[in-house]
């Protein structure tokens, strides 16, 4: 059975992009330059693909951009023009000369060429500013609190500018050589080094004056910074290090592990893959982001390569490692908050890539989707092509792209409800299937209630993937951890323990995860002497 779609429009030319913006739910359509209506883009209603209106341009499109800021999109073509739409009534309110929107407020738009850069009135397109940069633009540009940061130079000789949003004015030009990445937020502005002269460094400055307020020597060795708030994380040699971000003084270090191969933070959490001391064996550890002391610690197989759901305190953590040690690799459902291991499931190859909302829990490989039970563990299908990449795994349907093709499948059973073969574009957002086969643009739902139709729901259909049984011994078969052993620990309902032999990895914990009460000196307890929390 073929997928049902939700609407069909022709568009009067053949369609080279699709570009989908959920606000204000637009579809950007390009028109082929060589059709009887190109070049241009059609802009249609994402929800019933009622047709708002269509942009004549001189290029072919490169792509679209809303900024909400602004209320505007921006179509950007290949003769380096930029036309200003109005996204209610898909008219166009201007358009200049221009390779790119470096960024947009409610007042100005902040456009870029070349070693240029200048500002545009939102409503008129009346040029307020125009200033010229030290060098051309490598790199973004960033609008906060009433400066423009533009990143300017070539790689390892990089800078950045700062121009007076309102006037256009330099205020301060930043490029000491040798700088290799330049990271511009609103939680700061730091430049990493990594030179014979300056070894492995990292500097941090002030945005008003652009005057190194620190910098912090890491050593010779791989620098991956990720700032927040409250603190600027990086690896340092063979461990973790926080640091203040207004002094540049030290928070913590954590020098508990032989050696950091990988440090994640997501939304203030901070997680780590650390190798032991026994080589090729590794660790996936969470740790506390203000203190560094481990919060859990689980043994793993290989080498992390893959996470999903690290931003969820209270709800699972997916790992995925490769294969390069060991026979296999292995996807691990965690608990969040103690990181008791619910299930691991093996598979032949490095896990590339993790879906990890939604039921059945999503795990690709270079050539193979597995289709994981998130209760047991079990594989309930699996899809095998070649250079397979999930464009979207919505809870209904999955949109994948293989080898010269794009297939939609059922995600409870692995059924092919279609096969898209068109040499046009395909693109999948919110919930949606967007395709174009030469000038007709067909929307299809992929979630139950597809958030770019408002919430419209659809017919169901297909059948022809591989299904495990699970009462068979199959590649891909899991062991699932007793819930006598570990669910008490974590409060899991789910953790089905009677469909597989009990496995002794859980790690014990060194302080309650709820309340931070030292646990060490209590002994082997089941329980926090302090709030009373069960931990294992």
């Amino acid at each position: 059975m073929s997928l049902t779609s939700e609407w069909t429009q022709d568009v009067g030319g053949t369609a080279t992009k699709l570009q989908y913006h959920a606000t204000p739910g637009l579809l950007a359509v390009g028109i082929d330059e060589d059709s009887a209506a190109g070049p241009g883009v059609v802009f249609l209603w994402a929800s019933d693909g009622t047709r708002m209106g269509t942009l004549e341009t001189t290029g072919s499109l490169q792509r679209t951009e809303y900024h909400d800021r602004a209320e505007l999109v921006f179509a950007v073509t290949d003769d380096d023009h930029v036309y200003a739409i109005d996204p209610e009534t898909a008219d166009l309110r201007w358009d200049t000369q221009a390779s790119a929107v470096a960024a947009a407020t409610d007042e100005t738009v902040f456009l870029r060429g070349g070693s240029t850069v200048w500002a545009q009135d939102v409503e008129s397109g009346t040029r307020r500013w125009r200033q010229a940069l030290p060098d051309t633009v490598y790199g973004g540009s960033t609008y906060v609190d009433g400066t423009l940061f533009v990143q300017v130079g070539e790689w390892q000789d990089e800078g950045v500018v700062a121009i007076d949003a309102a006037s256009g004015d330099e205020e301060w030009y930043y490029r000491p050589g040798a700088a290799e990445n330049v990271l511009v937020g609103d939680h700061g502005i730091y430049i990493a080094f990594d030179d014979e002269d300056r070894e492995t460094e990292l500097a941090s400055l002030n945005s008003t004056t652009g005057v190194e307020q620190w910098a912090y020597d890491t050593g010779r060795s791989y620098l991956s910074a990720e700032p927040t708030e409250s603190a600027v994380y990086l690896r340092k040699q063979n461990t973790a290090v926080a640091l203040n971000p207004v002094t540049g003084r030290e928070i913590w270090t954590s020098e508990e592990y032989y050696d950091f191969e990988e440090l994640l933070v997501e939304d203030g959490n901070v997680y780590g893959c650390v190798e032991t001391p026994d080589l090729h064996d590794y660790s996936f550890v969470r740790l506390d982001p203000d203190t560094g002391r481990t919060l859990w610690e689980i043994d793993l197989k290989n080498q992390t390569w893959s996470t999903a759901g690290l931003t969820a305190d209270d709800g699972d953590v997916y790992v995925g490692t490769d294969d390069y040690h060991d026979d296999e690799a292995v996807l691990y459902r965690l608990n969040g908050a103690t990181g008791s291991p619910y299930w691991e499931f093996p598979v032949d190859e490095t896990i590339n890539d993790i879906a990890g909302e939604g039921d059945p829990v999503l795990t690709l490989s270079s050539n193979t989707l597995y289709a994981v039970d998130t209760e047991t563990g079990r594989a309930a299908w699996s899809f095998a092509d070649e250079s397979l990449f999930v464009n979207l795994a919505a809870d209904r349907r999955v949109v994948l792209a293989g080898s010269g093709r794009q297939y939609v499948l059922d995600r409870e059973t692995g059924a092919v409800e279609a096969t898209i073969d068109t040499d046009g574009p395909v693109t999948a957002f919110d919930g949606a299937l967007f395709e174009a086969d030469g000038s007709l643009v067909t929307a299809s739902p992929v979630a139950e209630r597809p958030g770019a139709f408002g919430g419209v729901a659809a017919e169901k259909a297909g059948s022809n993937t591989k299904v495990y049984d699970d009462t068979a011994e199959v590649a891909g078969e899991t062991g699932v951890y007793d819930e006598a052993a570990d669910s008490a620990a974590d409060g899991n309902p789910d953790a089905g323990g009677d469909t597989a032999e009990a496995q002794n990895t859980t790690s014990t914990v060194s302080f309650c995860p709820n309340c931070g009460t030292d646990l060490d000196a209590f002994g082997d307890v089941n329980f926090c002497p302090e709030c009373g929390m069960e931990l294992r």
